[in-house]
């Protein structure tokens, strides 16, 4: 019997912390990295950097202290592990050239409340939450939902006379290369190529651009 209570607490231990590993984080890099920003005018700064996709801005530690990067419109662009990041009003845009163009990320996050009890077993999630509705804390960026899950989401986007256009599905994605809108659909069809990641749009668009 001691040997079962045992087994049982242990299992017990590794599925919680497998679970907490598996949580999807609010942020895009599991730490603060190295990164460089390019300003429009003057020197590159150098900082420590992560981007929070729930409230969708790019973060920067100074001195132990999160705080959020202000003026956004005098930066041209952020550069942290290889990844490239422009500004688009107050967000920022993961920036992927091809060819002749680039394509758009854009990455968000929702919050969706755990499934609460509702008796006799059942379980139920409740609706998905909006950011405003949360309460966060003052001066700390570093903060815990153990309340609510997290879902990400990305965007992708395509510019067409210097406005982003939001591609929702292979339609929008082929309307970019009107010579060769059956071909494009044909090719995502037949290979199977899911656009709802980064890869899936890169392979078509080294394909089909010139």
């Amino acid at each position: 019997m001691k040997k079962c209570i045992t087994f049982l607490v242990l299992l017990t231990s590794i599925y919680c912390v497998k679970g907490q590993e598996n949580k999807v984080s609010q942020y895009i890099f599991p730490d603060f990295e190295s990164g460089i920003i390019k300003f429009k005018v003057g020197a590159d700064l150098e900082a420590k950097l992560n981007y929070n996709t729930l409230r969708e801005e790019m973060l920067f530690m100074k001195d132990d202290t999160i705080l959020v990067m202000a003026e956004v419109e005098k930066i041209d662009a952020i550069y942290i592990k290889g990844l490239k990041f422009i500004p688009n009003g107050n967000m920022f845009y993961e920036e992927i050239p091809f060819k002749n163009n680039s394509l758009y990320v854009r990455h968000t996050a929702t919050l969706i409340a755990q499934a609460v009890d509702t008796g006799l077993g059942k379980t139920e999630n409740s609706a998905q939450t909006s950011i405003s509705t949360v309460k966060w804390q003052f001066g700390v960026y570093n903060f815990i939902l153990p309340e609510y899950n997290i879902k990400r989401k990305d965007e992708f986007y395509l510019k067409k006379n210097d406005k982003y256009i939001h591609i929702k599905g292979i339609n929008t994605l082929a309307e970019f290369f009107p010579n060769q809108f059956k071909e494009v659909k044909d090719y995502i069809n037949s290979n199977n190529i899911d656009l709802n990641n980064k890869k899936g749009f890169a392979q078509v668009l080294d394909k089909f651009s010139k």
